[in-house]
């Protein structure tokens, strides 16, 4: 099913119930803490171990250090083939070049060097539909949007090991690392962000009021969180205390159906329109918006590449094949889950 139809099949069933889903929160509720019982089980783990070469090396021999903290991303040359990458809505791309994305039902990965491995990790039959990937600061755990399951997940890189760290949670979407380790996901059924303690998978909310499908987001320089409204076609900056807004500022609007975010070295937001195929920058204030590439079928997720791969290039999930838009001349910001 094309990731844009899904999207479509939502908005229509949340235009007659809230979000098509007993579990969307009122939106006075502040989203009190449940355990979801975390059922671990390493089953799924997948070797990805079969042999294929990327065509080049590792090591790049360029890498050089992005100079904020030892996890920071270094920058290589290269650019592995993503040809058997399709259909993705959830992206994500790990310190040492490694590509995470969604798939119907399952977590893909590119390791570099060996296969493109689209069932890397199998959700099973009812996480038909898979949205948003995070990795966190150590890139030894991956987080998974399962909103057809209404539930998040935890990977563990290493094993493949999987357990649930919350359900019952509407419709999570977009996924990101917080600078204070936490998890951030937007509810786009529910027209909320919140925020989950990885620690104790404890919940609580993080807007004030509502952002309308709540879809991408991600942390800026600034520390502010930054969300995108795909029914609205806006960017928002949240200005947060102790994981709450505090503060809201409109950023940019008339993105079309804006998906997923990114920022790079210099402050500019790079945002998937999944409605109008396309790949947009806009400088850090919102103003000066430039379409980059088009014809990105239904456009999502936003990552800049890392480690070993080329860090100025930027990778657009989309239900057609995996896009890498190769004209960059920035490196992608460096972020929590690098």
């Amino acid at each position: 099913m094309l990731r844009r139809m899904q999207k479509l099949s939502w908005i229509l069933c949340a235009s007659i119930v809230a979000g098509c889903s007993s579990a969307n929160e009122p939106g006075s509720d502040a989203g009190t803490a449940t355990d979801s019982g975390t059922a671990a089980d390493s089953s799924t783990a997948a070797d990805s171990s079969t042999a294929a070469d990327s065509g080049t090396a590792a090591d790049s021999g360029t890498a050089t250090d992005s100079g904020t903290d030892a996890g920071a991303p270094s920058c290589g040359t290269m650019r592995p083939a993503i040809d058997g990458i399709t259909g993705t809505e959830g992206l994500v791309i790990g310190r040492d070049g490694t590509i995470y994305y969604s798939q119907d039902g399952a977590v893909g990965r590119a390791v570099i060097g060996e296969a493109v491995d689209n069932d890397w990790v199998d959700l099973g039959a009812t996480a038909s539909t898979v949205w948003g990937l995070a990795l966190d600061a150590d890139n030894e755990s991956l987080y998974v949007a399962s909103s057809s399951e209404q539930r998040i997940y935890k990977i563990v890189v290493a094993t493949g090991a999987l357990s649930i760290v919350y359900e019952s949670s509407g419709l999570p979407n977009g996924l990101t690392m917080g600078p204070d380790g936490a998890l951030y996901y937007s509810d786009f059924g529910g027209d909320h962000v919140y925020r989950v303690d990885v620690s104790t998978n404890t919940r609580t909310r993080v807007t004030s009021s509502t952002v309308t499908q709540a879809n991408g987001l991600a942390f800026g320089d600034d520390g502010r969180l930054y969300v995108l409204s795909y029914g609205a076609g806006t960017l928002v900056a949240l200005t947060l205390v102790d994981g709450a807004e505090t503060a809201r500022d409109p950023i940019a609007s008339s993105l079309g159906s804006p998906d997923g975010i990114a920022f790079d070295a210099d402050g500019r937001i790079y945002i998937g329109d999944n409605g109008g195929d396309r790949l947009l920058r806009l400088d850090g204030d919102g103003t000066n918006p430039t379409v980059l590439a088009t014809s990105v079928f239904a456009a999502a997720n936003v990552e800049f590449g890392a480690g070993p791969l080329n860090c100025a290039d930027i990778y657009v999930a989309s239900s057609g094949e995996l896009h890498r838009y190769e004209a960059g001349t920035t490196a992608g910001a460096s972020v929590p889950w690098h």
